[in-house]
């Protein structure tokens, strides 16, 4: 294998490798940078789509606090004035507060009045039964009966039903100045079905979706809410947020939401673009380009360098040895341009030849010599080979033995 290929194939393969492990490199930090970016802009997402339901948590709780703290209803757990239902709790209150469920329990945990509605036929309905349950005085939502002294405290969260999940919460019935003591409970319910869902998509600008999770598949590391506090931000990790790809355009993130009793009950999804990930995308394949333009040019210059300093110059000393060799003639000389290795080559050749051409020139001084000494001697000079073949015979010889 010649010289100039095989520099050509060492120049390659170190090129080729050189932009493999820059782009391996380059792959593993953009990848890494671009994928945190990118979780960042979902975790925002995800909490823009969690301050939609903090906000209709808000709402609602707005309502039950118009509602706990007036001194008709205060008036009514205790008189049951009916007169105080027909003229505020009527079917289009309900509509136009988007109101699901309302309860008003006394002080000894039993219900005064209850009403349900159901916002898609815009009619009255039974309280689930599911709802039993949770109206016990170990429940969350009774909890300011058992310590009536305290500072009153709204509880509000999640609570997840046959029919729905629920947003919920509750209030102590406080009069108008609020001050008490306590008569009981409000507690006002709005079912998160597909219309309510799909508000709060238009709310939050996002592709929304709220699935009910099993304890068997909810992941231990969830958004957890205290009782009584709202969904916030503050109280997010990072962790319980997940990508899925889809595409390279779509992906769906998702995170646990717990109930109002801090068990995993709900999964939160969106639909989010990814033009982070696109760009990281894009930014690596240009910078891919720009390691091939630039390794090709830097190839190209470094073979042109080595053709012009190195290997013309080896191909021209190679040249022209052998032409010294097939002519024979030990005057001709090499060329020798530059000061390297190369031109001490050269030069070194040059000694060379100039040496032979001195011995051949004293060998043939001396064959001379020898051959005067003999042709003139008037001894027998012979010289033979080892068979005894003469290869050489002086005149004298030649005279003497008539040949």
């Amino acid at each position: 294998m010649k010289l100039r290929k095989k520099t050509l194939i060492i120049i390659g393969a170190a090129l080729i490798g050189l932009i493999v492990a820059m782009y391996i490199t380059a792959s593993i930090l953009l990848v890494h940078d671009f994928r945190h970016l990118e979780s960042q802009y979902v975790r925002q997402d995800i909490i823009q789509a969690l301050n939609a339901i903090n906000d209709d948590l808000d709402s609602l709780d707005l309502i039950a606090q118009d509602q706990a703290k007036w001194d008709d209803t205060y008036q009514f757990i205790d008189a049951h004035n009916y007169q105080y239902i027909t003229s505020n709790l009527v079917d289009t209150t309900f509509a136009d507060l988007r109101l699901n469920l309302l309860i008003l329990i006394n002080s000894q945990g039993e219900i005064v009045f209850s009403k349900g509605f159901d916002s898609q036929r815009n009619q009255e309905t039974p309280i689930p039964p599911s709802m039993t349950s949770h109206l016990v005085l170990n429940s969350p939502l009774l909890a300011s009966l058992k310590q009536p002294n305290l500072t009153p405290v709204a509880i509000q969260g999640i609570i997840i039903l046959p029919e729905n999940p629920l947003l919920v919460v509750s209030r102590p019935i406080l009069t108008s100045s609020a001050s008490g003591p306590s008569r009981g409970v409000l507690i006002l319910g709005r079912y998160l079905d597909s219309a309510e869902i799909q508000r709060l998509a238009e709310i939050s600008q996002q592709s929304l979706t709220l699935n009910p999770i099993s304890e068997d598949t909810a992941n231990h590391t969830f958004l957890f809410f205290p009782q009584t506090q709202p969904y916030t931000e503050k109280i997010i990790d990072l962790q319980a947020i997940q990508l899925q790809a889809l595409n390279p355009e779509t992906a769906i993130a998702s995170a646990t939401i717990a109930d109002l009793y801090g068990q995993p009950k709900l999964s939160l999804q969106i639909q989010v673009r990814r033009p982070i990930y696109q760009q990281g995308q894009t930014t690596l394949a240009y910078f891919t380009l720009f390691l091939l333009i630039v390794g090709l040019i830097f190839g190209g210059i470094t073979l042109l360098l080595l053709e012009k300093l190195v290997l013309s110059r080896l191909t021209h000393l190679n040249n022209s040895v052998d032409e010294i060799g097939e002519s024979g003639n030990l005057a001709l000389r090499i060329v020798v341009t530059g000061h390297d290795e190369l031109s001490s080559l050269a030069e070194a050749i040059n000694g060379m030849l100039q040496a032979l051409a001195d011995a051949q020139f004293q060998g043939q001084e001396s064959e001379q010599r020898y051959r005067l000494m003999a042709e003139n001697s008037t001894d027998m000079i012979t010289r033979h080979s080892p068979e005894g073949v003469f290869l050489y015979a002086s005149p004298a010889c030649r005279s003497l033995l008539g040949s």
